[in-house]
C-alpha cells in the first residue's frame, strides 16, 4: 500500500513537471535581464560623471531619483498587470510591450552622442528604463507563477530563470575585459559594447519566450486595493508567515529584511497570488537599497 501511494505522488509530480524546452524557454529572456543591470550599477556612473561631464552629485541624484520612480511604479504595474489582459493571455503582451521600451532606453543610456547628455536626457531615460524594467520584471515573475504551481516546481523555475541571470552578468562583465585585453580601455566603449550586447540579446531571447510559454487565460481579476493590501496578512492558508509579524526594528535590518521577504516569496500560493501580491513581497526585498 506505501509503495503504491508513493508511486501515485511521483506519477501525479511528473504529470505537473515543466518540461526543459518551456523552462529554458521562460528563462532565456532573463539572460539580457541580467547583462543589462550591472553594467547600470557599475559603470554608468562613472561614465556619466566622468568622460560625460555631469558631475558625481548629479548623476548621483538622478540615479536616486530614478530608484524612487522605480519604488512607485512597481505597485502600480502590478495592479495594472493583474487588471488588464489580452486575446494573447495575461502576461504575454506585457513581456512583448516592455521590450522595445526597455531596448530603445539601453540605445541612449548606452551609446549616448555626447553632444546630447544633459542631466534632463539623463533622468528621462533612466525613467523609460526603469518603468520598461518594471513592466518586464513583475510580468515574467508573474507569468512565472502560473506556470508553477508548487513548491518544487517554483525553486525549479525560478532556480533556472537565475542560472541564465547569473550567465548574463558574467557574458556582459567578459565584454570590458576582453576589450581591455586588445587595448580599447575607453569607459564610453566599454558601456557601448555592452549595451550593443543587449540589445542584440533582448530580440532572440524573448522571442522563444513568447511562442514557447503558455500563458494563463486573461480575465479581468479583482486587483487588492491599496486599504486591502495594508491589511493582507494571510498570503497562504498553510504559510504561517504573517505580514503583520514585521515589526518595526525588523523593517531597519537589511539582511534580515531580504530574508523574510524571501521567505514570503517562495511561500506565496502562486495558483492564486496575483502579480500585486508578488510585486509587493519584491519591493521588501528591494527597499534596503533605498535605506542604504
Amino acid at each position: 500500500h506505501f509503495l503504491s501511494v508513493v508511486a501515485g505522488c511521483l506519477a501525479v509530480r511528473m504529470q505537473n513537471q515543466i518540461n526543459n524546452k518551456v523552462l529554458a524557454s521562460y528563462s532565456m529572456v532573463a539572460l539580457p535581464i541580467g547583462a543589462m543591470a550591472m553594467p547600470i550599477a557599475i559603470y554608468l556612473p562613472p561614465l556619466y560623471s566622468g568622460s560625460l561631464g555631469l558631475g558625481l552629485a548629479t548623476v548621483g541624484l538622478i540615479f536616486t531619483l530614478a530608484r524612487v520612480w522605480d519604488l512607485v511604479t512597481d505597485p502600480i504595474m502590478g495592479i495594472v498587470i493583474d487588471r488588464y489582459g489580452s486575446r494573447w493571455g495575461q502576461y504575454k503582451h506585457w513581456v512583448a510591450l516592455a521590450i522595445p521600451m526597455v531596448m530603445l532606453a539601453i540605445y541612449k543610456i548606452f551609446i549616448p552622442n555626447p553632444a546630447d547628455v544633459t542631466a534632463i536626457y539623463l533622468g528621462v531615460w533612466m525613467l523609460v528604463l526603469y518603468l520598461g524594467y518594471t513592466m518586464l520584471s513583475i510580468a515574467h515573475n508573474s507569468w512565472g507563477s502560473f506556470l508553477a504551481d508548487d513548491y518544487d516546481e517554483r525553486s525549479r523555475l525560478f532556480g533556472w530563470r537565475e542560472i541564465f541571470i547569473i550567465i548574463g552578468m558574467i557574458f556582459v562583465l567578459a565584454i570590458p575585459a576582453t576589450m581591455d585585453f586588445f587595448g580599447q580601455s575607453s569607459t564610453h566603449n566599454k558601456v557601448a559594447g555592452m549595451g550593443l550586447f543587449c540589445l542584440i540579446l533582448f530580440p532572440l531571447t524573448v522571442i522563444p519566450t513568447l511562442v514557447a510559454v503558455p500563458d494563463k487565460v486573461a480575465e479581468r481579476s479583482e486587483a487588492l486595493g491599496w486599504q486591502d493590501m495594508a491589511v493582507y496578512s494571510d498570503l497562504t492558508p498553510y504559510s504561517g508567515v504573517y505580514l503583520r509579524q514585521i515589526s518595526p526594528p525588523l523593517l531597519l535590518s537589511q539582511p534580515q529584511l531580504r530574508f523574510t521577504s524571501f521567505s514570503l516569496l517562495m511561500r506565496l500560493n502562486f495558483r492564486t497570488t496575483q502579480a500585486w501580491h508578488c510585486c509587493f513581497t519584491l519591493l521588501l526585498a528591494f527597499s534596503p537599497c533605498l535605506l542604504g
